[in-house]
This record gives C-alpha cells, structure tokens and sequence, in this order.
C-alpha cells in the first residue's frame, strides 16, 4: 500500500478546508472573551513541534513537508477544541466542524500507524542495502553501456568503453562528444575496419553501400553529407532485418508466430497484423540471448521503426526510418555525425546476430 495513497487525498482535502474555517474562527475569537485560547493554542504548537519526525525516523523515510504540517496542525489544535467545545459560546457549531473536517486525516493516520506496525523495518532496511552493495559490484563500464542503450546507442567496443571511463565522464552531454571522436579518428579508420570485417556476413552489394558511406564521410568538405549517407543507411539496415527474418530457425519462428497471434486482443485477431518485429525479438531471445533480444526491440524496433503514431515532437531522439525515408519536414535535420555512427553500430549489431545465428547449432533444413 503506497503511503501516499492513504495520507494525501483525504487528508490534504480536509486541511484546505480547515484552514478557510480556521481563518473565518481567528478573525472571531480576536473579538471575544476567548481570545487568551488563542494564545494557548500558540504554546500547544511549540509543544508538539517536530513529535511527527518520531514516525519519520522509525520508517527511515523523509516525509512531505505539508504532511508534517498537517499532522502538527491535527495534534495541535486537538487539546485547543476539546477547551473550547465545553463553553457556550457563538463558535462552539464552528469547531465542530472543523473537528469534523479533520476526522478523515486523523482516519489515515490511523491506518499509517497499523501499517507501520506491520512492516519489519530491519528487514527492509538490510534489503535495499543488498541492492545497493550489489550495484556497487557492477563494472562501471557495464552501466555506461546500459545508459548509452538507453539512449539509443549500441556500443560494443570494450575499448571505447573503457576510454569513457578513463576520461571520467559522466553524463550523455560528455560522453556523445568523445564517442564521435573516437569513430571519426584517423578518417573513420575504426568505422572502416568494422566494415571491412562483414565481408563474409552480408550480400557484396549491401557491403560496397557501407563503404561508399565512409568514402563520403572522409573525402567529402561538404559539411552536410551525411543528408545523403544516413537515408542510404537506413535503407540498408532495413533489408539487414529482413535477412535477419530470414535467416531465423523455421520451425521455431512459425511457432513463435503462432503463439503471438493466438495472444493478440481480440479486437485484432483476424486481421492482417503484422507480428514480424515480435517474431524476431522472442526468437532472438530464444536461440541467442536474452539481451540481444532486448537490444534488437528497445533500439531496433522502438528506435530506428518506431511506430508513426508513437512518435512525439519533443522525443530527444529522432533518427525515424518512417519520418525520413518519407520525408517528414519536421524530421529534416537528420544529416549529422552522431546519426551516421549510430546507423553503422546499428548494421554492426544486426550482422552480429546473424552470424551468431548462421554459425549456430541449427541445420540448413531448419532455416526458412
């Protein structure tokens, strides 16, 4: 049960009330032979200043600020209504009802109480401890990986990695920079040496598309060539996945296939749905691992093919196959460095899995 849900919708209700009321009363009673309650009021509030912070300790969790008011303001103004609900006075129907509006907060503390009670704090206390100690005994390298992942980068040189961590950097606005560096030294020599080893993994004519790219790269002074080499690209990684497709084991891909389509909402089956991308992704998880699967889907398939129609204006990423090859006009500044490397790793990882999967245990009568 989350805290938040208990305390805050009852709770904050009731003090915004109370206080409109509060106000209405303080006006009243500065008029009245009541006023010396007020000024025992002000002592009951330094006397339980800070008795919520008790709960606070105990649950090792720092609460709201305006929860610590609310609670202050409930305990307080208790002893306050119970003196001056006894006299007969022309306010005694207006602390009712404030008493009345802080009855549901005084509700939820209650159940904040039995909840505390019933959570072995030792014991949750020692299990994010574990969590943390074990995210302390992770390379560093590997969550730089995973972080450039979760942008949309894949990276697979230890090298390069390695080097990140050397230069100490940090964050996404550091790291890019020294990335494309690293692929543009020494006139693309990095990109060219990864290219010149697919030789033997992928058709000639794809290949001469990769080299021609990089040939462009390093002669061209034109400072917006990549306009031209990443719409080639994506066309080239494009037909990459349908050699992937088509390279997958048959027998386990109709299976798959058919699992999909036999869990699709029932709004949908019967239709012509097209479950390539999803085929492709649990088959990769079956016969290569899971987190190449992960990687084929989060930065392939929800990446690069995004969906049209999950596509927003203000994604930081915005290196679409859809909106470029169809000439979106808000998707015109695509020609860049970063958008260049990313597609040659993007080919570097899709030809990968397929010689992962060629050079597998399956035989040739298995592949469709």
């Amino acid at each position: 049960m989350d805290l938040k849900d208990i305390l805050e919708p009852q709770g904050l209700k009731a003090i915004r009330e109370m206080n409109d009321k509060m106000t209405a009363l303080s006006k009243g009673l500065s008029l009245s032979p009541v006023t010396e309650y007020m000024r025992q009021m002000e002592e009951q509030r330094k006397l339980f200043h800070g008795q919520f912070s008790g709960i606070s300790q105990a649950l090792s969790i720092s609460m709201p600020s305006h929860m610590r008011a609310i609670d202050e303001i409930t305990k307080g103004i208790t002893p306050f209504v119970d003196q001056i609900t006894k006299m007969h006075s022309p306010y005694q129907e207006l602390m009712k009802q404030i008493q009345e509006q802080t009855r549901p907060f005084q509700e939820a503390l209650k159940q904040f109480h039995a909840l505390q009670d019933q959570l072995n704090f030792s014991e949750i206390s020692k299990a994010f401890r574990g969590v943390t100690d074990f995210i302390r005994s992770i390379p560093p390298e590997h969550l730089i990986k995973v972080r450039l992942h979760s942008e949309h980068w894949l990276i697979g040189d230890d090298e390069l990695l390695a080097l990140v961590i050397e230069e100490d950097l940090h964050d996404n606005e550091e790291i890019i920079p020294f990335v494309i560096g690293y692929y543009k030294a020494n006139g693309w020599h990095r990109l060219n040496t990864i290219v010149g080893e697919w030789q033997a993994d992928i058709e000639p004519g794809r290949l001469k598309v990769f080299q021609a790219a990089i040939a462009m790269s390093k002669d061209a002074d034109h400072e917006d060539v990549h306009l031209l080499t990443v719409p080639a690209l994506i066309a080239q990684i494009d037909g990459l996945v349908r050699d992937l497709y088509g390279i997958l084991p048959k027998l386990t891909r109709k299976r798959v296939e058919q699992e999909i389509k036999d869990n699709l909402p029932a709004e949908l089956k019967g239709k012509r749905t097209d479950v390539r991308h999803d085929v492709a992704v649990q088959t990769v998880a079956e016969i290569v691992d899971f987190w190449s699967a992960e990687m084929l889907q989060e930065v392939i398939f929800s990446g690069l093919f995004r969906d049209s129609n999950k596509i927003t204006p203000d994604d930081s990423y915005s290196l679409f196959r859809h909106k470029i090859m169809h000439g979106d006009k808000e998707y015109l500044a695509y020609g860049n460095e970063e958008n260049f490397i990313r597609l040659m790793l993007y080919a570097e990882f899709i030809i990968k899995l397929i010689k992962q999967i060629k050079d597998g245990s399956m035989t040739i009568e298995q592949a469709a």
